[in-house]
């Protein structure tokens, strides 16, 4: 395999789809409680029903900001370069992983579904990726990644066309070009 050219694994159809359908189901389920309600009187539901659309329009626009990112990203979830990893997929803010970083790569099924699989990089500086995170709640997840796995990054096929197999073996074979790496 050559590993002077950047890798991409894209995002599976089916993902994509389920965005789609999310968004038409938000779109619905916003408009069609906020419609109704313009016909009830105050304090029969009325707020109920309107706090309902105001969550599935909030909905809505999360969806389309999802989906112009992935359309932005060309719908790639992973890319390899010689310069390092890049997790796209999991929506974590991070950047590029750098190969220089990376002290091991190991794998660990996920603590709640024992079929799925992660490629975890354990890092040298992995308080230095969790920084690089802007959302607090995305901070805390990659800590709790950090703490049960030992690294932050985590890596699945869970929303890629290829299998586990596949993409573990390419990023072994790339970081095996900049150092030996601990292959657990």
């Amino acid at each position: 395999m050559e590993t002077n050219k950047e890798v991409k694994f894209k995002i599976h159809k089916r993902t994509r789809l389920k965005l789609l359908f999310g968004l038409v189901s938000s779109l619905l389920l916003g408009l069609i409680p906020v419609l109704w309600a313009d016909n009830l009187e105050f304090g029969k539901g009325k707020m109920a029903i309107l706090l309902v659309g105001a969550v599935s329009c909030g909905l809505f626009v999360f969806t389309v900001y999802s989906l112009y990112k992935l359309h932005k990203s060309k719908y790639i979830g992973v890319r390899l370069t010689s310069e390092g990893i890049e997790d796209l997929a999991t929506g974590s803010q991070v950047g590029i992983i750098r190969w220089d970083d990376v002290t091991k790569i190991k794998v660990m099924n996920d603590i709640s579904n024992l079929e799925l699989k992660y490629v975890v990089l354990v890092l040298r500086n992995p308080e230095e990726y969790i920084h690089k995170e802007k959302t607090n709640s995305k901070k805390r997840t990659l800590k709790l990644k950090n703490d049960f796995y030992g690294s932050p990054i985590c890596i699945s096929t869970r929303l890629l066309d290829e299998p586990f197999d596949i993409l573990y073996d390419t990023i072994c074979k790339y970081y095996s070009v900049y150092k030996r790496p601990e292959i657990v």
